[in-house]
């Protein structure tokens, strides 16, 4: 690509980063994400979730750093950065964390989805919360947020943990 001059755009950065963190090569993203900061190439949610996603595996501070420069930059995380973030916690095995980001998705105006919230409930079934997984399960019915395999997962063992 760079040896025919070809100059790609913000789209085929976008997926060139996405591709590189979904097959676990975080070194070549950030490669082409620096590129496209020395190209002042603006990053989209799509680039700053990506390279998040991807962090949330094994680095929360570069997690975190990444989070904090997408909103320092000006751009609104969406439904799926927070998902990131929130996993990222859960990886790191800090409940609390992911569970003050949940709360920041209703003052950013973004509605969580049946993933964010069974990242959530992993993180608190990880850390030993089984009341929370299950006050997590009422505010998605209430919101009528559906529930996926992963929650209801979360649920039952959340239910055997609260009556051992």
């Amino acid at each position: 690509m760079r040896t025919k001059k070809f100059k790609p755009d913000p789209v085929t950065y976008n997926v060139l980063i996405s591709g590189c963190c979904k097959m676990s090569k975080n070194g070549e993203a950030l490669a082409f994400l620096n590129e496209m900061m020395d190209l002042k190439i603006p990053l989209s949610k799509e680039v700053y979730s990506s390279v998040i996603c991807a962090y949330s595996k094994q680095a929360i501070t570069e997690a975190e750093s990444m989070f904090t420069k997408m909103r320092m930059a000006g751009c609104h995380p969406d439904v799926i950065t927070y998902t990131a973030m929130i996993h990222a916690y859960d990886v790191a095995e800090s409940w609390e964390k992911a569970a003050a980001l949940f709360l920041e998705t209703e003052a950013d105006d973004v509605q969580p989805d049946s993933i964010a919230c069974s990242s959530l409930m992993r993180a608190f079934s990880k850390g030993g919360q089984p009341a929370k997984v299950l006050d997590l399960a009422e505010f998605m019915r209430e919101k009528k947020i559906p529930f996926n395999n992963s929650s209801f997962f979360e649920m039952v063992s959340a239910c055997i943990l609260e009556d051992s």
